[in-house]
């Protein structure tokens, strides 16, 4: 076991540095119109690499800080509308209202990205993300035609559905759960479900 986790702590550690390169690369002026969403595609790669860690028993714990959901969810949209498009599919997102939230941002699209990765899987026709606040919440609903397979067969059963979508889910609610918040999935069969996250300034 000692062994497995220097291998795992090397392996993270070479992993981290091209990243941490093309992270500071993104800062330079000429790339700033053009590498937001790929600079938050490596921060929420960096968090998978947070998460090996912490399995090789060395602490990763969570950031807690001010950050707008709403930019996150759209920044997310855009990256995967080529896969979507790909797959002969829309995605569209849409922000109502403010969306300010405290916790760990890469962490945070971490989780919706399980989300719309899981939709374009898994399910079927238009995928919309929206974003909305309420009560001192921030909503992402993330929402699919459902019945979908993804291997081009159709899914027999809602159990056979949630099974095909589990481990994206379970990620998505720890996620969620360590930041205060929580993952509804109660309606994953009909291709939709909800992150929920404390607002900024809320009481959690």
């Amino acid at each position: 076991m000692a062994v497995l986790r220097e291998g795992l702590l090397d392996a993270v550690h070479e992993i981290s540095r091209p990243l941490t390169a093309l992270r500071m690369a993104f800062t330079a002026p000429r790339f700033a119109d053009h590498c937001l969403g790929l600079d938050a595609e490596v921060e929420r790669a960096a968090a998978s690499l947070a998460d090996l860690s912490r399995i090789a028993g060395v602490a990763a714990p969570f950031r807690r800080e001010r950050f707008d959901l709403g930019q996150v969810v759209q920044q997310i949209a855009d990256v995967w509308q080529a896969s979507a498009a790909a797959a002969g599919r829309t995605l569209t997102a849409e922000v109502i209202g403010t969306s300010a939230v405290l916790g760990d941002r890469g962490r945070v699209g971490q989780a919706v990205e399980n989300l719309v990765a899981n939709a374009l899987e898994h399910g079927s026709g238009e995928v919309r993300l929206a974003v909305t606040e309420a009560a001192g919440r921030c909503v992402v609903e993330v929402v699919d035609g459902g019945g979908g397979s993804g291997v081009g067969r159709p899914v027999s059963g809602d159990a056979v559905l949630t099974v095909r979508r589990g481990r994206g889910l379970r990620i998505a609610s720890q996620i969620a759960l360590a930041g205060g918040g929580a993952v509804d999935r109660g309606h994953v069969s009909d291709g939709r479900v909800r992150l929920e996250l404390p607002a900024a300034g809320a009481v959690v």
